[in-house]
């Protein structure tokens, strides 16, 4: 994802200290599946995210549908990954879902959201005043699937 628009720090600021009232959700597995196309999956108390790379295409994707309430029509759509190699992201180049529930960001390259993934503890997406937080901290090997699904046929 391109960094279109840096999200001002006093935002993440922000966002780290709400994320540390954030209760944890209950640990559930980040999956990878190769097949119809690559894809990362969390599902969690909060909502789900998808990741997805069409080796044909060579199109990336990350999707987060919120479990309950929905995304704002917001100018900028972001992604802060907090842990040991703490990365944030931001673009203006994002789309909503008819229900709103779903904000979706595309890309022909994902390096800094594969390597927010999985060198991190958790993420918290922003778009307008809402939040997501998500879990990372069995995502590691899944994104390392993930990094090589494809190879066969783009190499």
């Amino acid at each position: 994802m391109e960094l279109a628009r840096r999200v001002p720090d006093v935002i993440w600021d922000l966002i780290r200290i709400a994320s540390l009232s954030l209760i944890a959700s209950s640990a559930v597995a980040w999956e990878y599946s190769p097949t119809p196309i690559c894809k990362l999956s969390y599902e969690g108390e909060s909502g789900s995210v998808i990741v997805t790379y069409d080796p044909m295409l060579g199109d990336y994707a990350i999707s987060l549908t919120r479990a309950n309430g929905l995304w704002p029509n917001a100018p900028v759509f972001g992604i802060l990954f907090a842990g040991p190699r703490q990365i944030q992201i931001g673009t203006d180049r994002h789309t909503l879902s008819d229900d709103q529930r779903t904000i979706t960001a595309t890309d022909k390259g994902f390096g800094n959201v594969l390597d927010g993934l999985e060198f991190n503890n958790f993420a918290i997406a922003q778009a307008g005043d809402e939040l997501f937080r998500f879990d990372l901290s069995d995502a590691a090997e899944p994104v390392r699937a993930f990094r090589n699904c494809g190879a066969e046929l783009t190499s």
